[in-house]
């Protein structure tokens, strides 16, 4: 925990940038929510079909799902959710590139219907 869910459209320019993108928010958020960086987990999912709007238009899109265990105030939140915007801006912005949307969503796991174990050590 953290676990941080990144989802993206196959149209997404600097694709490449996915994983060092990951690795920085780990490093960059640590501080911010008093964790430790090997706690992040984050999955990263192409999206191969999408729609937006009336169809018409192709915009990239980024979507961020960021989640915590519960005890940090609404500043933490926001402070987590500007880094991810900052970064996201940074390793994606392209110039002439697709129009690209990005979204984030910082919230908290629900701790009581939260499980995990670890197998294989």
């Amino acid at each position: 925990m953290p676990n941080i869910h990144i989802s993206y459209t196959d149209n997404l320019p600097a694709q490449d940038q996915l994983e060092a993108f990951a690795t920085a928010l780990h490093t960059l958020i640590t501080p911010v929510i008093k964790t430790e960086v090997g706690n992040f987990k984050t999955f990263i999912t192409p999206v191969a079909r999408y729609v937006s709007g009336d169809g018409q238009a192709k915009k990239a899109f980024l979507q961020i799902d960021f989640r915590m265990l519960p005890g940090r105030s609404e500043e933490v939140k926001k402070e987590t959710a500007n880094i991810i915007l900052a970064q996201a801006a940074h390793y994606f912005s392209v110039e002439n590139g697709i129009e690209t949307r990005i979204i984030v969503e910082v919230g908290e796991v629900d701790q009581p219907n939260y499980y995990k174990t670890s197998i294989n050590q």
